[in-house]
Protein backbone atom coordinates (compact mmCIF):
# COMPACT_ATOMS: atom_id res chain seq x y z
CA UNK A 1 0.00 0.00 0.00
CA UNK A 2 1.34 3.61 -0.98
CA UNK A 3 1.74 6.60 1.37
CA UNK A 4 -1.06 8.11 -1.04
CA UNK A 5 -3.31 4.95 -0.19
CA UNK A 6 -2.89 5.72 3.39
CA UNK A 7 -3.55 9.57 3.13
CA UNK A 8 -6.22 9.18 0.93
CA UNK A 9 -9.18 6.68 1.15
CA UNK A 10 -10.53 8.27 -2.37
CA UNK A 11 -6.85 7.16 -3.69
CA UNK A 12 -6.98 3.77 -1.83
CA UNK A 13 -10.66 3.10 -3.42
CA UNK A 14 -9.68 4.06 -7.11
CA UNK A 15 -6.50 2.02 -6.28
CA UNK A 16 -8.78 -1.17 -5.48
CA UNK A 17 -10.81 -0.74 -8.37
CA UNK A 18 -8.45 -0.89 -10.80
CA UNK A 19 -6.95 -3.99 -8.82
CA UNK A 20 -9.93 -5.60 -8.65
CA UNK A 21 -10.64 -5.28 -12.51
CA UNK A 22 -7.28 -6.45 -13.16
CA UNK A 23 -8.22 -9.61 -11.11
CA UNK A 24 -11.05 -10.27 -12.90
CA UNK A 25 -9.97 -9.70 -16.44
CA UNK A 26 -6.45 -12.11 -15.27
CA UNK A 27 -9.61 -15.03 -13.98
CA UNK A 28 -11.41 -14.34 -16.86
CA UNK A 29 -8.27 -15.26 -19.27
CA UNK A 30 -7.65 -18.23 -16.84
CA UNK A 31 -11.18 -19.59 -17.13
CA UNK A 32 -10.42 -19.27 -21.07
CA UNK A 33 -7.50 -20.60 -20.96
CA UNK A 34 -8.56 -23.57 -18.85
CA UNK A 35 -11.34 -23.94 -21.40
CA UNK A 36 -9.13 -24.68 -23.69
CA UNK A 37 -7.17 -27.02 -21.33
CA UNK A 38 -9.80 -29.01 -20.94
CA UNK A 39 -11.25 -29.55 -24.92
CA UNK A 40 -7.18 -30.52 -25.46
CA UNK A 41 -7.55 -33.35 -22.25
CA UNK A 42 -10.54 -34.32 -23.89
CA UNK A 43 -9.11 -34.74 -27.34
CA UNK A 44 -5.90 -36.49 -26.11
CA UNK A 45 -8.73 -38.93 -24.07
CA UNK A 46 -10.52 -39.91 -27.18
CA UNK A 47 -7.16 -40.01 -29.68
CA UNK A 48 -6.00 -42.85 -26.97
CA UNK A 49 -9.27 -44.64 -26.40
CA UNK A 50 -9.15 -44.40 -30.33
CA UNK A 51 -5.54 -45.65 -30.74
CA UNK A 52 -6.33 -48.51 -27.78
CA UNK A 53 -9.44 -49.88 -29.56
CA UNK A 54 -7.55 -49.64 -33.07
CA UNK A 55 -4.40 -51.59 -31.09
CA UNK A 56 -6.94 -54.48 -29.88
CA UNK A 57 -8.57 -54.88 -33.36
CA UNK A 58 -5.59 -55.41 -34.76
CA UNK A 59 -3.95 -58.17 -32.23
CA UNK A 60 -7.57 -59.73 -32.81
CA UNK A 61 -6.82 -59.75 -36.79
CA UNK A 62 -3.53 -61.12 -35.97
CA UNK A 63 -4.87 -64.20 -33.91
CA UNK A 64 -7.62 -64.65 -36.07
CA UNK A 65 -5.10 -64.91 -39.04
CA UNK A 66 -2.28 -67.24 -36.54
CA UNK A 67 -4.87 -69.76 -35.90
CA UNK A 68 -6.23 -69.34 -39.40
CA UNK A 69 -2.51 -70.84 -41.01
CA UNK A 70 -2.43 -73.18 -37.77
CA UNK A 71 -5.31 -74.65 -38.61
CA UNK A 72 -4.63 -74.58 -42.12
CA UNK A 73 -1.07 -76.56 -41.78
CA UNK A 74 -3.28 -78.91 -39.16
CA UNK A 75 -5.65 -80.19 -42.23
CA UNK A 76 -3.13 -79.83 -44.30
CA UNK A 77 -0.82 -82.19 -42.16
CA UNK A 78 -4.33 -84.57 -41.53
CA UNK A 79 -4.83 -85.09 -45.21
CA UNK A 80 -1.26 -85.80 -46.20
CA UNK A 81 -1.79 -88.64 -43.51
CA UNK A 82 -4.93 -89.91 -43.75
CA UNK A 83 -4.09 -90.54 -47.77
CA UNK A 84 -0.93 -92.46 -47.14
Amino acid sequence: MSELEKESLEAHVDLCSERYTTLVRELKNMGARMEKFEQTLSELRDMMIRLKTDRQQQLINWGIGIIGVLASAVGALLFVLLTK
